[in-house]
């Protein structure tokens, strides 16, 4: 999921995990993490044994970090990384549920296939996304809009029944003028 959000490979990660569950011998994390990171980006096959040795190739730091304070959830764990143009990207979960995307608080299961859309808040673009993805035969399950002011940066999730190919992710951003826009798919394989 980081690696669609973010629109690329970050060169240093950190995974914070944090709360209850930091209790435990967390390495896993740090490495399930890692093979997520290479999975979606290269030919090769990603496993947890290559998995290290891809980021070291790449030049990729991964780092785990622990602290006992999780906010006002029992256990949370943060995806956190630095892109080679500066930006730093962050995506949260809790239990199952998608719970922070790179600053915006969401509250969504993380489950099958889903649409990040950033766009400039303004009437009208609910429905606008509603119509194309309907038009294209797509049914939309569950949505959110999450925004920072009124008129100002938002970030719509959507959860949809089927997959969106590029085509149809580009026509939909271009839609609402949407400033970046990725597709996840969790569906197990």
């Amino acid at each position: 999921m980081f690696t669609a959000v973010a629109g690329g490979v970050a060169a240093r990660m950190t995974v914070e995990v944090r709360g209850e569950v930091a209790t435990h011998d967390v390495g896993v994390l740090g490495l399930a993490t890692t093979k997520g990171l290479f999975t979606s980006i290269t030919e090769e096959r990603v496993t947890y044994v290559n998995a290290p040795q891809l980021a070291a190739d790449k030049g990729v730091a991964v780092e785990l970090a622990t602290s006992e304070d999780a906010g006002e959830h029992a256990s949370l764990i943060v995806v956190r990384g630095a892109l080679a143009d500066g930006r730093t990207i962050a995506v949260a979960g809790a239990g199952t549920k998608l719970v922070e995307v790179d600053g915006f608080e969401l509250d969504l299961p993380a489950d099958g296939v889903l649409l990040f859309l950033r766009y400039r808040d303004r009437p009208g673009v609910v429905g606008r996304i509603g119509t194309t993805l309907g038009r294209a035969g797509v049914n939309i399950a569950a949505m959110q809009v999450a925004r920072l002011a009124a008129g100002g940066e938002a970030l719509m999730t959507l959860t949809v029944d089927s997959s969106v190919d590029p085509d149809l992710l580009a026509s939909v951003a271009a839609e609402i003028g949407s400033s970046s826009s990725a597709v996840v798919d969790l569906r197990a394989d």
